[in-house]
């Protein structure tokens, strides 16, 4: 059976063609799902769901008995549920963490129970090795074999990580292969023999991947790359495809993207592009739970894109994004002959809904949702927006707002993403459309350093956090405002991490903003490199400290450079409100950024406020900080948006 992996991504803006025949059908209505899974004939269905505020419940049931619940399994206090796997047309692993009091505290531990669907034959897996018994986690599954239905591999730590047979009925496993000190992964074929290995030492940095040829019993090293090094993403989205060759996302001589290769890892050479898109880089490749089998691969252009090799899958693909148009379609499960198809349909407007499509009666039956309470509004809107930067680069960003307005009056929200190297996408975003749904227009805009447009575009953001990555959002202020699809008169930008501190540089460098909300951003670039690189271990301080001068400045050599981009020596640029805040959980960055910043302004006589955010949910604080943040933004921008 094919296992598709999870993109959990989040909704649906139902739409169909008039002239496709695939019928929509709600017949379960489950909300809150923390997974759904299919047996390998696709006849039954695994559901693990939120039954209560902290309870989850498994549900198994019959699709070709209407449905029929074959299993009601209720977690209690000490066994909790965590992920179901299909073994055979009857049989599955259910992963649960199981927890008792010691003399020191609670001690939690995952097992994983292997039973009928009915909830009969119940075993547990790995109980014949007392050797590994004190792992805390015997529920990684590394393959459900093909060519040995009657097993299946499990990872376990004995001290290394190493692959173990498990016997499906049984529960009796025996030792495959022995991983070594720095093991995290291993790789494998349809019978279950070890293929590549992956070790990462957490010191060094260094990652690096063995491959074994079939008969041979020496592991050769065929990637050895560093954590920091630009390239990781290859070493770390390699894969196996067809015949044991590797498949691997790469940059090869000149070219701009990331476009998907073949690698000879006997000369350490790339052969054959198999597949690129012109203008986008590939962010990842999709393979097969059971043996890591490349079969796709993912890129982003408004919403993340599966491009499949088998002409049948596509074939799926297609149509389903024909039917659900504008929205991400996740092919998450199917049942082993590919007639049935477990779909995530996601989008701008909800987080996630969950559908069985029957390929031959092409009918998809909607099973539920990611969270409940999320029906199909049409209350919101988001379209790409394009314009050009004050040096010519092309820049892409989205923009929401609510449905039937007249968005040239409504005031602006800049949200800059987090990173600086990610992007942002029209998938949802509930803070996106907590913002629109009161009346704003807000603007996502991927400036320069963003990742996915390749490399040139992401290069052209180096030692320029300050500097044109604020251009380019100031230019796409100034394009909204053009097409008058808001009104740029009234302006606040809010953001997270890298967010937060390009917000605060909008503010120090533009006249643009009527207020600015700042979440536990760094303030103090030569301070918050110089802590980086003391806090780093001594072998590794030199790479770090390359790596970093690179991407932004150096906090000796370009101390005057990094303070003329640092919010905290430029309090004398502000004028507009300033809402900062920090999260008690954040370690990356001290807070003592924001609460000097905080002071700072205050001196300078601008109007701040600071807030710390605790994210333990204590009796006289029962809001989670994401609730916290949507309160404290909805009255700031209310206050100071309001003309």
């Amino acid at each position: 059976m094919i296992r598709l992996p999870v993109l959990v991504a989040l909704m649906l803006m139902v739409g169909r063609s008039s002239a496709e025949p695939l019928s929509v059908d709600s017949v379960l209505h489950i909300s809150d799902l923390r997974q759904v899974t299919i047996s390998m004939d696709g006849s039954k269905l695994a559901m693990i769901r939120r039954v209560d505020k902290d309870d989850y419940s498994l549900l198994v049931l019959d699709v070709d008995q209407d449905y029929k619940v074959l299993q009601l399994l209720q977690e209690n206090s000490s066994d909790k549920l965590l992920e179901v796997t299909w073994l055979s047309e009857d049989r599955f692993a259910l992963a649960i963490q199981k927890s008792k009091m010691l003399g020191w505290g609670r001690a939690r531990y995952n097992r994983l129970a292997i039973m009928n669907a009915d909830g009969s034959g119940a075993v547990g897996a790995l109980t014949n090795h007392p050797g590994i018994r004190n792992n805390n986690d015997l529920t990684q599954i590394a393959s459900v074999l093909w060519g040995k239905p009657d097993s299946i591999l499990l990872f376990a730590n004995d001290p290394y990580l190493s692959l173990y047979k498990v016997d499906i009925e049984s529960g009796d496993a025996e030792r495959v292969v022995e991983g070594r000190r720095n093991t995290v992964y291993w790789s494998v074929d349809d019978n279950g023999n070890p293929i590549l290995r992956f070790d990462y030492d957490t010191a060094s940095g260094d990652i690096q991947v063995f491959a074994q040829e079939a008969g041979a019993s020496e592991w050769k090293k065929i990637v050895d790359r560093n954590s920091t090094d630009e390239e990781i993403e290859a070493a770390l989205l390699g894969g196996s495809g067809e015949d044991e060759e590797i498949l691997m996302l790469h940059r090869k001589d000149d070219d701009d993207y990331y476009s998907l290769y073949q690698y000879d890892p006997v000369n350490d050479s790339f052969g054959e592009k198999i597949f690129a898109v012109d203008g986008l880089d590939l962010v990842e490749v999709i393979k097969t739970g059971v043996t890591g089998t490349v079969i796709g691969v993912k890129y982003v252009d408004d919403y993340v894109r599966y491009h499949y090799f088998s002409e049948g899958l596509q074939a799926v693909q297609a149509q389903l994004e024909n039917i659900f148009p504008m929205s991400e379609v996740a092919l998450l499960d199917a049942s082993e002959w590919l007639d049935r198809f477990l779909v995530l349909v996601s989008n701008s407007k909800h987080p996630g809904v969950y559908y069985l499509y029957d390929r031959w009666t092409e009918k998809a039956t909607r099973l539920g949702e990611l969270i409940p309470g999320l029906e199909e509004a049409t209350t919101t809107v988001t379209e790409r927006i394009s314009y050009e930067s004050i040096d010519g680069l092309t820049i892409h960003g989205y923009l929401t707002y609510p449905n039937q307005a007249d968005v040239s009056s409504l005031p602006l929200i800049v949200h800059p993403h987090d990173g600086p190297a990610r992007r942002d996408s029209a998938d949802f975003d509930p803070f996106v459309q907590f913002w629109a749904s009161r009346g704003y227009v807000v603007f996502q805009p991927n400036f320069r350093g963003s990742v996915g447009y390749g490399k040139s575009f992401r290069e052209a953001g180096r030692r320029q956090w300050g500097l044109g990555m604020v251009s380019d959002i100031a230019a796409g202020v100034h394009a909204i405002g053009t097409a008058r699809k808001a009104d740029i008169s009234r302006v606040c930008a809010v953001g997270v991490g890298f967010g937060g501190y390009i917000s605060l540089m909008l503010e120090a460098s533009t006249n643009l903003l009527d207020c600015v909300v700042s979440i536990d951003a760094y303030t103090d670039l030569p301070g918050w490199l110089e802590s980086r690189i003391s806090n780093a271990s001594q072998e590794n301080i030199d790479r770090i400290r390359e790596s970093t001068a690179e991407l932004v400045g150096d906090y000796e050599r370009d101390r005057d450079f990094l303070r003329s981009q640092s919010p905290i020596y430029l309090v004398d640029k502000f004028s507009a409100p300033v809402l900062l805040m920090h999260r008690d959980s954040n370690t990356y960055v001290p807070e003592r950024h924001s609460k000097q910043l905080h002071k700072a302004l205050r001196k300078a006589g601008v109007d701040s406020e600071y807030q710390k955010i605790k994210t333990s949910r204590l009796k006289n604080r029962p809001l989670k900080p994401a609730e916290i943040v949507l309160k404290k933004t909805e009255k700031f921008f209310a206050r100071h948006l309001t003309k």
